[in-house]
């Protein structure tokens, strides 16, 4: 079976010329069969060569199919390319309309890229991340023929989606939810095939731009993951997510107030010594009495007692203008030369949003200083106990005007609050040890 063919014809008795010679051989050209004709290769090796036709150029010349499959053009596209094994794209991958990694549980997705998930995360039940859900479909369904109502529904036969179904009864319902191709009757119909199980009238979502993975998304999620979610009045019954470090730190639900602080006071204290001057030497007057005390570890707001010096009172600091210099403001305003001050340290022996505790030398009055500020004076509420008292009977949390107490300026602000402990006699007992417990909700 020929497989060339020549514009050239020769008959018996012809003179062969040079040009008929030429001609025969430059315009043969191959027929059909110069292919179709040989023997087949089921399975083209990398090395398996094939005739190529450069642009411009002549003649032709060999091609291999790894140096062929790694040269296809920038921007090459193919429609419902299907591509089975091992397979390597290089470059940015563009894929437009419904896309399906994967015909089986087994097989596996992995995302070489930036990504808000910290660890490996493994997905092994239907999950579909997208945006908001297309709303306002009905469905009614016979046997397995579903149809959908949705004015624009926008879809074209073909179309896969997840479908999310609600009826008369939600667990009847759910299980038809599923990935399905719909087929288009009109504008605003479509139908699937389904299951002939569960209800069989309700409505329908679906994500128009969606992820579905086949899987229950597990492992920890770390970074700075962005949400959106809307914000409401706390009401009975309303449960909070926290991170359950007793269960691999899994996130789950709780119901009540949120704890924002608390901590374990020593009622013993520890005395701190500085170092006081107010005013200019010689005798230029101040309110402003600057304290120096190395590693003094006070901010701006926190409140301590003070006793020589200065007229012995509670005073919050005014400005701090290092590790070892802070100010507090007077109500006299002599010149003082330096002398020495004292303040009184209560130790924070466990506790969480809690700067610090300073009181009353020979007065059970504590001031407390969060570290993590509630936004008013009045939005938050606390909780006591008292541990290992070994004197008379002590009653917490009590307010006073009398000076060296807690006075109301500071009993309770966005600082922090102020308590002392009343005895049975009246008066703070100077001689009770233990420890105070308390907790803080806002």
């Amino acid at each position: 079976m020929p497989t060339l063919v020549s514009t050239q014809t020769f008959v018996q008795g012809n003179v062969l010329n040079a040009d008929a010679l030429t001609n025969h051989v430059v315009d043969a050209k191959p027929l059909a069969t110069f292919i179709s004709g040989q023997d087949a290769v089921a399975t083209p090796a990398p090395a398996d060569e094939f005739l190529i036709a450069t642009a411009g150029a002549s003649p032709a010349k060999k091609v291999s199919l790894s140096t062929l499959a790694a040269n296809l053009p920038t921007g090459t596209s193919a429609a419902s390319l299907a591509v089975t094994g091992a397979t390597t794209l290089t470059g940015a991958l563009t894929a437009n309309g419904n896309t399906i990694l994967g015909d089986a549980s087994t097989d596996t997705l992995t995302v070489n890229a930036t990504s808000s998930f910290g660890n490996p995360v493994t997905v092994s039940s239907d999950t579909t991340l997208g945006t908001a859900a297309v709303a306002s479909a009905t469905w009614a369904r016979v046997t397995t023929a579903l149809t959908v109502t949705k004015t624009a529904h926008g879809l074209t036969t073909g179309n896969t989606r997840y479908l999310v179904f609600t009826g008369t009864t939600p667990v009847a319902s759910s299980v038809l939810n599923g990935t399905y191709t719909v087929t288009v009757t009109n504008a605003d119909v479509f139908t699937v095939t389904v299951a002939d199980v569960g209800d069989t009238v309700g409505t329908v979502t679906w994500f128009e731009r969606s992820l579905t993975l086949n899987a229950t998304l597990t492992g920890p999620l770390q970074g700075n993951i962005p949400v959106n979610v809307a914000s409401v009045e706390q009401a009975t019954g309303d449960e909070f997510l926290l991170k359950d470090a007793s269960d691999s730190n899994r996130v789950k639900t709780t119901t009540g107030g949120i704890i924002k602080a608390w901590a374990k006071i020593d009622l013993n204290y520890t005395t701190i010594t500085g170092s006081v001057t107010r005013g200019t030497p010689p005798s230029t007057a101040s309110t402003t009495a600057v304290i120096t005390c190395a590693g003094h570890n006070l901010r701006v707001g926190d409140v301590i007692f003070t006793t020589g010096g200065i007229a012995s009172d509670w005073y919050a600091v005014a400005t701090v203008t290092s590790s070892s210099v802070f100010t507090v403001v007077t109500a006299l305003s002599a010149y003082i030369a330096p002398t020495t001050i004292n303040w009184y340290k209560h130790n924070i022996i466990a506790g969480t949003n809690v700067h610090c505790a300073y009181g009353r030398n020979n007065i059970r009055a504590i001031q407390v200083s969060f570290i993590n500020k509630p936004p008013t004076s009045s939005s938050y509420a606390n909780s006591f106990n008292i541990w290992g008292i070994n004197s008379t009977t002590m009653y917490p949390v009590q307010t006073s005007v009398t000076t060296g107490y807690i006075v109301n300026l500071y009993y309770q602000t966005s600082n922090g609050f102020g308590f002392w402990l009343n005895d049975s006699s009246g008066g703070g007992n100077a001689n009770t040890t233990g420890q105070v417990d308390f907790m803080s909700i806002w």
